[in-house]
């Protein structure tokens, strides 16, 4: 019976735990995917305008309307490139057609959430995990 119940509260404290942090994270993923569409959206619709005017490739012009119609789309296809959805390189390459500056925004996006964000975030659930654990373990030597 005690043993059950130990495991249950284990059971209780990390689904707290998980909870906690990922809230975190969901929030500031929303809000680094959301300023991130809102600069590259703008730069889909110039290039789409600028097809309207002028003869563009059709492929390229369908792949752009593809993947960044909209900002909901642009949110999407931002969150497959970090997730392992899509390739990022290959929407690196249909960006590249909108412009280098955009570009470069997209690969700065792709280092800044991959290397950095993922990474910090890993090592805040890591440290906490590994705080709570001595807490526990000192709670019951004592």
């Amino acid at each position: 019976m005690f043993l059950s119940s130990l495991v249950y509260y284990f059971f209780l404290v990390l689904v707290h735990f998980f909870f906690n942090v990922m809230s975190f994270l969901f929030f500031f993923l929303s809000f680094i995917l959301y300023s991130f569409s809102v600069v590259l959206t703008q730069g889909a619709s110039q290039y789409r305008l600028m097809c309207a005017a002028n003869d563009c490739n059709s492929e390229v012009r369908q792949d752009v309307t593809f993947h960044f119609g909209s900002p909901t789309r642009y949110i999407y296809t931002l969150f497959l490139s970090i997730s392992g959805g899509v390739s990022w390189g290959e929407v690196a390459l249909v960006i590249c057609e909108i412009g280098f500056g955009y570009y470069y925004i997209y690969l700065g996006y792709i280092f800044f959430v991959l290397f950095s964000c993922l990474n910090i975030v890993t090592g805040v659930i890591v440290d906490s995990a590994i705080q709570r654990g001595s807490s526990e373990r000192s709670v019951r030597m004592a």
